[in-house]
């Protein structure tokens, strides 16, 4: 019973800070990006573990 009650707790307790802990993001598609010179993701550089694995 004692372990029921704690768990319940426990439990309220998490869920109330789980709720609190909002976020809004706000995207501007009309904001471009730069490094350097460079504005475009090289999807081949970084998703390339991605791939099809039949050889193809």
């Amino acid at each position: 019973m004692k372990t029921n009650y704690l768990f319940t707790i426990i439990l309220f307790f998490a869920l109330s800070a789980a709720a609190q802990n909002t976020s809004n993001v706000e995207i501007d598609l009309s904001c471009q990006k730069f490094i350097g010179d460079v504005s475009s993701l090289d999807r081949t550089k970084y998703f390339s573990i991605h791939d099809i694995a039949n050889g193809t």
